[in-house]
């Protein structure tokens, strides 16, 4: 299983956060600066939970539960920004 970005999706970086724009939805989702790097780096190509999870993992301090709880915790707070292919 693959993440990619919805094409409706636009960003904008403010401060250390980022703000999205579903343009399907016209609702707007504030990340936190972990969030928006996870974005980035699906941003960039698609991804696997596993290569997201080890990303959080090579970037924080984190083990690899924690890590892969702020992943579903993203998921679960905005779940029309990634598409799953």
């Amino acid at each position: 299983m693959r993440f990619t970005i919805q094409k409706e999706i636009f960003d904008i970086d403010l401060e250390d956060k980022k703000i999205l724009l579903d343009s399907n939805s016209g609702r707007y989702i504030e990340l936190n600066s972990t969030a928006a790097k996870i974005f980035e780096f699906v941003k960039d190509d698609q991804r696997t939970l596993e290569q997201i999870t080890h990303f959080i993992c090579e970037n924080y301090d984190v083990s690899i539960e924690e890590a892969s709880k702020e992943i579903h915790g993203l998921l679960k707070k905005a779940p029309n920004i990634f598409l799953c292919s």
